[in-house]
């Protein structure tokens, strides 16, 4: 049990740390990635008694994910963004 707890929490926290580099490149804040949890726990809350409104939190959550999902897969910004200069942009050497 301990050995996958320490798994976990490995994986979890550089996931989200990569997730919040990936949107800010594409000039969004990190905390976007916790967009669809709030819709995600009330679907959840409500599947055991109110099955319309556990399908209507459903589309939400997966409307929510696909709404990430192209964030992620877009091209990032070719300028300088809020978040940091662009690290592939050719600069002038002196």
């Amino acid at each position: 049990m301990w050995l996958w707890v320490v798994f976990a929490f490995g994986m979890i926290v550089p996931s989200f740390a990569v997730t919040a580099r990936r949107l800010h490149d594409v000039n969004k804040s990190g905390w976007l990635q916790l967009l669809p949890m709030p819709t995600a726990l009330l679907m959840d809350l409500l599947e055991r008694t109110q099955e319309f409104s556990s399908l209507l939190f459903a589309i939400i959550t997966l409307g929510l994910y696909l709404y990430l999902f192209v964030q992620y897969v877009s091209h990032g910004d070719k300028k300088d963004n809020k978040f940091g200069k662009n690290p592939y942009k050719k600069r002038k050497i002196r």
